[in-house]
């Protein structure tokens, strides 16, 4: 059936194919021009490190803590990974950058140049969509943590929840996917595809624990709402 479901399917597929050319642009990009990164800034990597662990204040999941704690420590170490390899020390890149030398050079778009922290920036377009990916993650989820804590225990099938089962693993599926494109190294495509298998592996633990708990009405409110999108 043709439905907003099916809608937000179409536009979010649609979205992934028009952007996945421009991330593989640049990915290549990044492997051939190493001499343009920025090194050694060890502010910008506390401060980027800093702001993105910000988002575990809102997930404090009732179920699964055990796995949690660890998926946490990965999620962790994939934010910690991600910007030491932007900012401070690329050597992924640098490997990267020996096997593409002999590669026809390509371009790559730049959203926007500035200063911060010390260092000029050059804003790729892939990283100012994961920057707008990640804001809008940190809103679903802080959403979602809003109505779980004002339902104090309810099942939870209204506002953001009729469109996702699990809105919150989805919007950090975004971020880590995302940022994964936009910095692929060894270390980010690693944890990032460990982290990514993790929140399918926890949500679908979840709804197991709902199942007891909710019984039929948990069925049915599955029935009608798709796990992430």
């Amino acid at each position: 059936m043709f439905n907003k479901h099916n809608l937000l399917k179409i536009l979010f597929v649609t979205i992934l194919l028009m952007v996945f050319p421009l991330y593989v642009q640049n990915a290549i990009w990044l492997w051939q021009n190493t001499d343009l990164l920025i090194v050694n800034n060890w502010l910008l990597v506390v401060f980027y490190v800093f702001l993105f662990l910000l988002i575990l204040m809102f997930l404090r999941p009732d179920k699964n803590k055990g796995m949690w704690k660890k998926v946490k420590g990965v999620y962790v170490a994939y934010i910690v990974a991600l910007f030491t390899e932007m900012f401070g020390i690329p050597l992924t890149l640098y490997f990267f950058s020996f096997s593409f030398a002999n590669f026809e050079p390509v371009e790559t778009l730049f959203a926007l140049e500035f200063e911060f922290m010390g260092s000029k920036m050059r804003l790729l377009a892939t990283s100012a969509i994961a920057g707008v990916i990640s804001l809008l993650s940190a809103i679903i989820i802080a959403i979602a943590w809003k109505q779980i804590y004002n339902a104090k225990g309810k099942l939870v099938t209204d506002g953001i929840y009729r469109f996702s089962r699990h809105p919150q693993y989805f919007a950090l599926i975004l971020i880590i996917a995302f940022w994964t494109m936009a910095w692929p190294t060894v270390l980010t495509i690693t944890l990032g595809t460990i982290l990514i298998v993790s929140y399918v592996w926890l949500a679908k633990q979840e709804e197991k624990e709902l199942e007891k708990i909710f019984g039929k009405k948990y069925l049915r409110y599955k029935k009608t709402v798709p796990m992430f999108i």
